[in-house]
């Protein structure tokens, strides 16, 4: 819910996490991020201020705004000129009513740089441990060359994060924060990350999604590997492990 509440509901998460994580507690957060989304900002504030000023009920003012966004584009409108950003219009188009009043249209509305997120939770002794997609730790398939040489400098978690982020141009977030010190491990190695079973064996995939495309996965060796890691969680351990595909 970050991105989607004020900035008094926001303050009030901290005191919460404050009040309730102990040391070395785990908070999860999935925001809209930043630079992602700075395109499409001006798009989402032009149909904002169209539904408020509208009449008549929510889900027919929010169409409205969204047809009224497509007559701007087509008259020339800045963000008609971004093929990024028009394709977000025209995707829009064909959305529910409820995601878009969601997503769009709430009062409060912020994507967040991962670094301003991490300094809105240090009141509460939080600090950003690493990002919860097994993708943003394998440098090595999902980043080309010249771009892993960027990263292979930086030591420091956040901002490699951030980096990360402008080379991606990153819109949505999924992290980890803990309360209290974080043993840091080697950037980019994904043998030096504890792993666990998030869900059930029988969900695991034929292919993974990486930010420049899809992997096939060797699905038996995944099965077993998810098997084993299930067998550890269920023993209260954890493994260190790596998937080969």
């Amino acid at each position: 819910v970050w991105s989607w509440v004020g900035r008094g509901e926001r303050a009030q998460i901290v005191r919460f996490l404050d009040r309730h994580l102990k040391p070395g507690g785990v908070a999860y957060l999935g925001y809209n991020a930043l630079p992602g989304w700075s395109a499409h900002l001006p798009l989402r504030h032009l149909m904002k201020q169209h539904a408020d000023r509208g009449d008549g009920p929510l889900d027919q003012r929010i169409r409205g705004a969204v047809a009224f966004a497509v007559r701007i584009a087509a008259a020339g409108g800045a963000f008609g000129a971004d093929p990024a950003v028009a394709a977000r219009l025209a995707d829009l188009a064909e959305r529910p009513v409820g995601y878009l009043a969601h997503e769009y249209f709430n009062a409060a509305w912020e994507p967040m740089h991962v670094a301003d997120l991490a300094a809105s939770l240090a009141p509460a002794g939080l600090v950003f441990a690493a990002p919860v997609q097994p993708a943003d730790h394998l440098d090595g398939a999902t980043l080309p060359p010249a771009q892993r040489d960027l990263l292979a400098g930086e030591a420091d978690p956040l901002m490699r994060a951030t980096i990360r982020d402008h080379l991606l141009d990153t819109a949505f977030r999924r992290d980890l924060f803990v309360r209290g010190p974080v043993t840091p491990v080697a950037a980019g190695d994904p043998h030096a990350l504890p792993f666990a079973a998030t869900g059930p064996v029988r969900r695991v995939p034929g292919r993974l999604r990486l930010p420049q495309g899809e992997m096939a996965l060797d699905r038996d060796l995944a099965l077993a590997v998810m098997e084993r890691l299930t067998g550890l969680l269920h023993a209260g351990a954890y493994a260190r492990a790596c998937v080969c595909v």
